[in-house]
């Protein structure tokens, strides 16, 4: 499995937009993922509308659900 991520804006303050980046894995599309003051937020690939976490949420998934590394 080859990942690709890209950062789709190259602001690093977030502030008052998502930072939003493109995932791809061996070539193809996976979604999207934002990061936000408010949380993350993960739109599939042929989606409208995304899956949002506020940050609490996303670290307390992280650390249940998450690979130590």
């Amino acid at each position: 499995m080859a990942y690709d991520v890209s950062l789709k804006r190259a602001e690093f303050n977030v502030a008052n937009r998502d930072i939003e980046f493109s995932v791809k894995e061996n070539g193809s599309v996976l979604g999207h993922l934002l990061i936000s003051k408010g949380g993350v937020e993960w739109v599939p690939k042929d989606h409208e509308k995304g899956h949002r976490m506020k940050w609490t949420t996303f670290a307390a998934a992280m650390v249940q659900h998450g690979e130590k590394k």
